[in-house]
């Protein structure tokens, strides 16, 4: 299966169909191209980020003449495009825009004898032949006579990865927004080491002890979910390393290291963040270990 994209928003799993990658705007087809009351039919090809265009004569109009043979770039992801004339045109030109997020329209400008000229585009013909003309389809790639959209974005269901997300995956993971732990920022894996359903890289707290990392120490931001926590945010083993106190290279003796558990047990019954229970448990665990034998 193949997962790709209709002018910047996601194209639905396709097996047989060749499209460009997800996330990417593709112009190559035949547009209507406007600029003041004038139109003509133009041909666009993109190889990657290069465009060109081939413009037949379009007698209304002597600017169009220019069209024909222009080239430049876009930029896939966003749908900005630039085009320029060759060298040699007698009328030189160039055109900067932005293709929509459905990939049927683009609107820019032509700089004419120092006066910015709005220019317009529209697809022309047919592609699916649903019967839709490409301008008006919200799917001109894949037939789809209902025009389904469940998410109301201008792309229709059968060319939308991301059914039920209208933003398309606007952080461009590879995960609809929908269903992203973290929306607005790319965590392809979804790593979530507390389980509050918050992705890490959009949580506050990722290892949901209730404290802001930014509030916490370095050494205690990775804090064992559900483990008991101090106030500024660390666990038993966090304040007493087992291999050494904090700052130093080994505990004097294991009498040190014992007292250290044992405070800072003391100081988690005073805040009520465990039962007796638990501390006597957690006292008899570190008499139990290894630590500074």
């Amino acid at each position: 299966m193949m997962r790709a994209v209709v002018g910047g928003g996601l194209l639905c799993a396709v097996a047989s169909m060749a499209a460009p990658a997800r996330g990417l705007v593709d112009m190559t087809g035949s547009w209507r191209v406007t600029i003041s009351t004038y139109t003509c039919t133009m041909a666009f090809t993109q190889t990657g980020t290069a465009l060109a265009v081939a413009a037949p004569p379009c007698p209304d109009f002597v600017v169009f003449a220019s069209f024909d043979g222009m080239t430049g770039e876009i930029d896939p992801m966003t749908g900005a495009f630039n085009l320029a004339t060759p060298a040699s045109n007698p009328l030189p030109l160039t055109v900067s825009g932005t293709v929509a997020v459905t990939g049927r329209t683009f609107a820019g400008t032509v700089p004419l004898r120092g006066f910015p000229i709005a220019i317009t585009g529209v697809r022309d013909g047919d592609t699916d032949g649903d019967g839709l003309t490409d301008d008006v389809d919200n799917c001109y790639q894949i037939p789809n006579v209902d025009q389904a959209d469940a998410d109301g974005d201008g792309l229709g269901d059968v060319c939308d990865a991301c059914v039920n997300d209208p933003a398309n995956d606007q952080d461009n993971d590879g995960v609809c927004g929908d269903v992203d732990n973290c929306p607005s920022v790319a965590n392809p894996g979804q790593e979530d080491v507390d389980g509050d359903g918050i992705g890490d890289q959009c949580d506050g707290d990722r290892d949901g002890d209730g404290l802001l990392d930014a509030a916490e120490p370095d050494y205690c931001r990775n804090s064992q979910p559900g483990a008991p926590v101090t106030a500024i945010g660390c666990t038993v083993d966090q304040v007493c390393p087992c291999a050494a106190p904090l700052g130093r290279s080994a505990w004097n003796r294991r009498r040190e290291y014992l007292g250290c558990v044992r405070q800072a047990l003391q100081e988690l019954r005073a805040q009520h963040r465990i039962s007796r229970m638990t501390g006597s448990a957690l006292h008899a665990a570190a008499n139990a270990n290894s630590c500074d034998d």
